[in-house]
């Protein structure tokens, strides 16, 4: 039974507290948006390349719907925690 409890409780603390880590942070970009802004929905960055300077290893940019110059990237993260480049909708980011 000690055993049991272990791992429930091993099993809880993990989904609480170490998962939210390992899943990192979302970032927005947007044609709307400012590069010295926090990166956050309410106030996403312009630049794609903003974003792929900034996020850490495990986080994710959500790229809104536009035209945006293009980016380079560098690395992609570590191979415990991949940095993640996504369009928010189904229509791809153009770059120009």
């Amino acid at each position: 039974m000690a055993v049991k409890s272990f791992r429930v409780y091993f099993l809880l603390a993990f989904v609480l507290f170490l998962a939210p880590a390992a899943l990192g942070t979302e970032y927005f970009v947007s044609t709307s948006g400012n590069d010295a802004s926090p990166g956050s929905l309410a106030s996403p960055w312009r630049t794609i390349q903003k974003a792929v300077d900034t996020i850490a290893p495990g986080d994710t940019i959500t790229v809104m719907p536009g035209t945006y110059a293009g980016a380079r990237i560098e690395y992609s993260g570590t191979p415990t925690g991949v940095k993640t480049l996504r369009s928010q909708t189904w229509e791809e980011p153009r770059t120009s």
